[in-house]
């Protein structure tokens, strides 16, 4: 029954405009590992991927003292978010995209005057592998805009951080290696979207600096060390997941 409906969702435009629809207007998130903040005593946040705020009011939810410094590239998107939490002080707004690299623009589906901002990326061919993956809908059918940005280096945001959620949509290392230095300084726990275009570069790297990969088991309030079998078994499925890196000698 889960499979004949994932089906139907994905062949059929106007149901996965509406699921963006419900998903963003109720904050829909599946993601366990956000409730990691439940275990941070006063979390200092770097969310860098905003979206519609979906992240930040996951992280309010499992810990309402989180400090909270969010990265949205698309301006449109960012206009909602200042609104949004306008009232509280400790959520921060910025319109930048993280990069080592100086990105101009963000490429966001767009299909009967409606944008499909969640699958939003910097990489279109990332973006139109993605939508042949995750849909039976021909990539012909929709139109690509393109979205003047600005971005920064992450090294360059004077906060210390403790926790680091990135979700970029393929622009995963891109973002490490612009905080390579505030990675080292603040060793924060890391929650990434896994990229199976850069999930070895992205192990490789943070390996150096004595990180090592988890995933949340919040049933047993424990980060669960990954196996190899775990990362081939990713590498099979076609549905976001996350994982966590955390340096365990801090």
């Amino acid at each position: 029954m889960v499979f004949f409906l994932k089906k139907i969702l994905k062949s059929n435009i106007f149901l996965i405009i509406l699921a963006e629809k419900i998903s963003t207007f109720f904050n829909i998130n599946f993601e366990q590992e956000y409730k990691i903040v439940k275990f941070i005593k006063n979390p200092i946040i770097l969310d860098i991927g905003a979206h519609k705020g979906e992240s930040i009011v996951n992280f309010l939810k499992h810990n309402t003292g989180s400090l909270i410094y969010s990265f949205e590239p698309n301006i449109s998107i960012y206009k909602i978010l200042n609104k949004k939490f306008l009232m509280n002080k400790k959520i921060k707004i910025y319109n930048y995209a993280i990069s080592k690299k100086k990105l101009l623009f963000l490429y966001v589906p767009e299909i009967y005057f409606f944008h499909l901002t969640l699958w939003a990326s910097f990489n279109k061919d990332f973006l139109m592998d993605r939508w042949k993956k995750f849909t039976s809908i021909n990539i012909n059918k929709i139109k690509i805009i393109k979205i003047k940005i600005k971005s920064i280096s992450m090294d360059t945001i004077k906060i210390n951080p403790n926790l680091l959620k990135i979700d970029t949509e393929g622009a995963e290392l891109e973002v490490i290696n612009s905080g390579i230095k505030l990675i080292k300084k603040n060793t924060p726990v890391i929650i990434l979207e896994f990229n199976k275009n850069n999930f070895f570069k992205i192990k490789k790297l943070l390996t150096k600096y004595n990180y090592q990969i988890y995933k949340f088991d919040f049933s047993q309030k424990a980060l669960i060390k990954i196996t190899k079998k775990d990362e081939q078994e990713s590498f099979k499925k076609n549905n976001s997941q996350n994982f966590v890196f955390y340096n365990p000698e801090t």
